[in-house]
């Protein structure tokens, strides 16, 4: 605006705009050059947080491949009829009743004679699971004829065996 007519000059006569634009330009080049540099670091972020992932899961996978297999010891026990099923009648109930805990601690005394002091033989039943019993007993129902025979059966380790292993 012009102080002693008090009109307006066109855009082109105005000098301080002109420069403002100018101004403008030449600042917009470098933040679009900043915009490019922030999308290529996120885009790089991204890219290394997933390579992170990726090696965590490749560490848990490597470590913690093996607690998928359990460990098993192989046993030759003895199914003796007079401990399964002592009346000879096959019944399910008296089969699923026998002392199967007792054939497995008898295979493991055979296997390990030299055993024989009392806290060592505790130790020794120690190596198989609590579900070894269970293991025998499954064997025995699926197939009665089974007893009276010596089996090889292959049981399930301790844990803290099976974490050794």
């Amino acid at each position: 605006m012009n102080s002693a007519t008090g009109i307006l000059k066109p855009k082109a006569e105005r000098p301080d705009r002109a420069r403002a634009i100018d101004t403008v330009r030449a600042g917009l080049a470098r933040r679009y050059a900043r915009e490019r540099r922030f999308r290529f670091f996120g885009l790089l972020a991204v890219v290394a947080s997933f390579v992170f992932v990726g090696l965590l899961f490749i560490s848990i996978i490597a470590t913690g491949y093996q607690a998928i297999w359990q460990t098993r010891i192989r046993l030759m026990v003895n199914l003796d009829p007079e401990v399964i099923d002592p009346e000879g009648k096959r019944d399910p109930a008296a089969l699923s009743a026998a002392d199967y805990g007792g054939l497995v601690k008898g295979a493991l005394f055979e296997m390990f004679p030299e055993v024989t002091a009392r806290a060592d033989k505790r130790v020794l039943t120690d190596l198989v699971s609590s579900g070894a019993a269970f293991e025998v007993r499954q064997r025995v129902i699926e197939d009665p004829k089974l007893i009276g025979t010596q089996q090889a059966v292959w049981v399930t380790a301790n844990d803290t065996v099976d974490m050794l292993m």
